[in-house]
């Protein structure tokens, strides 16, 4: 069967207090992270993968973005940046698995409030160890960032982003 010609992007991070509860119940979330409703846990970024695998329908995803990681751990840049590295191994380790297609990030003020930048990113994505790197994508593009630059204030649906890429190398 040919793969679908609409391409589906999706998130880790933010999740419903339904969510939160089944991924205490899959042992995958400790009840307090569950409650704070956000999560770059390794073991909840993999679960979550897999579940909006099967909740799409598809085998493979073209792009899971953690979502709004810069709330993950407010004030600890060290932590933060841990954080996400872990959770780059595990989306390293999905697309490596032919799981996902890519990853990247979706932030709302990660950048703004120097929660990263965007070279300390790339450092995230491509250090050598414990992995190789090389899927943080978006489209042609060797990683990328989504920055909303416009939200509805009244439905909060964003209604302009900047992708920020960097060409894939040869």
């Amino acid at each position: 069967m040919p793969p679908p010609s609409l391409r589906i992007a999706t998130k880790a991070g933010y999740f419903t207090a339904a969510t939160g509860a089944a991924a205490v119940h899959a042992g995958v979330l400790p009840e307090d992270q569950a409650a704070a409703g956000h999560s770059l846990a390794a073991d909840y970024v993999r679960w979550q993968t897999s579940r909006n695998r099967d909740q799409l329908g598809r085998d493979r995803l073209d792009l899971v973005l953690l979502h709004n990681p810069e709330r993950a751990h407010p004030g600890d840049r060290a932590a933060l940046h841990r954080a996400m590295r872990d959770a780059f191994v595990v989306l390293e380790g999905e697309a490596a698995a032919g799981n996902v297609a890519g990853y990247g990030v979706a932030t709302w003020a990660g950048l703004e409030e120097e929660a990263f930048t965007v070279g300390e990113l790339l450092v995230l994505e491509t250090t050598d160890t414990p992995w190789a790197g090389g899927w943080l994508t978006a489209g042609d593009a060797d990683w990328g960032l989504y920055v909303p630059v416009r939200r509805d204030l009244v439905t909060g649906v964003v209604l302009a982003e900047v992708r920020v890429t960097t060409p894939r190398q040869p």
